[in-house]
């Protein structure tokens, strides 16, 4: 995977800290078991629309039978996405949606002393943060701006796996909703 192409945390972060998101990590065991369940998939199965009267060697029918494994997968992948973002996202994106909300909570509770070993920490100058501006919070500002662009772009692997599992279980999870939406134009054009 190319840098370029991959979102950044701050990028992931709206669909991470999503809570139904978050929720779909426990999904896959309460999903497997809801496949299971005889009564569930017959609900799910007739629901609003009726019973399916698509002959099963109909690519149509064959895949609306699958209905349920597109919604068990895609809860799937977005609870790997969810669980592996809340492992590997640094803790200041997760809690920030951006730089300047990390400056203005986090920023004023950090001492010049911290923000010279946080300069440090990302390879920039603190003293020659300090010669161009003389006003401390200006200086702090900046070493923060820069501490966030570097959080929120480190670990490219972890930050490609997870846009690949939202990704891929957004996808999923949109094939029985476009199949069920189109279901519905249908009947109405039958009916009316």
């Amino acid at each position: 995977l190319r840098t370029r192409i991959i979102p950044t945390w701050a990028s992931l972060r709206s669909i991470g800290n999503s809570r139904a998101v978050q929720a779909s990590a426990v999904f896959p065991i309460i999903g497997y078991l809801i496949l299971l369940s005889s009564q569930f998939t017959s609900l799910f199965d007739g629901g609003l629309l009726g019973e399916t009267h698509h002959r099963s060697d109909d690519a149509w029918g064959k895949i609306w039978e699958l209905k349920l494994y597109f919604v068990y997968f895609g809860l799937l992948y977005l609870g790997a996405g969810s669980g592996l973002y809340q492992l590997r996202c640094p803790r200041q994106i997760k809690k920030h949606g951006d730089w300047e909300d990390y400056a203005r909570v986090d920023g004023l509770a950090m001492s010049p002393g911290f923000i010279q070993s946080l300069c440090d920490i990302i390879d920039i100058s603190y003293s020659r943060l300090m010669i161009a501006n003389s006003d401390f919070t200006a200086v702090r500002n900046e070493c923060l701006r820069k501490h966030y662009a570097v959080l929120s772009a480190e670990s490219k692997y972890s930050r490609g796996a997870v846009a690949l599992c939202f990704a891929a279980g957004l996808f999923l999870l949109s094939i029985p909703s476009i199949m069920t939406v189109l279901k519905i134009m249908a009947l109405l054009i039958r009916r009316g």
